[in-house]
């Protein structure tokens, strides 16, 4: 299953995006951390990071 998505501007907007948050705190601390890593290390660096975190938690490839 697939989320339909739309393009916004440059951003892809979900229909995940449209749900409430449950736990905005969380999602505010993670989008800290991942525009940290940004300007620290560069978008590379963030892509990276989430993609190793899907793949060890979901098995994902990629």
């Amino acid at each position: 299953m697939t989320t339909p998505t739309r393009l916004t501007g440059s951003f892809a907007v979900s229909e995940l995006d449209q749900l409430p948050d449950p736990d905005a705190e969380e999602t505010a601390e993670w989008q800290a951390s991942l525009e940290a890593v940004v300007r620290n290390a560069g978008p590379e660096r963030a892509v990276y990071l989430m993609r190793r975190g899907a793949r060890e938690r979901y098995g994902l490839r990629g």
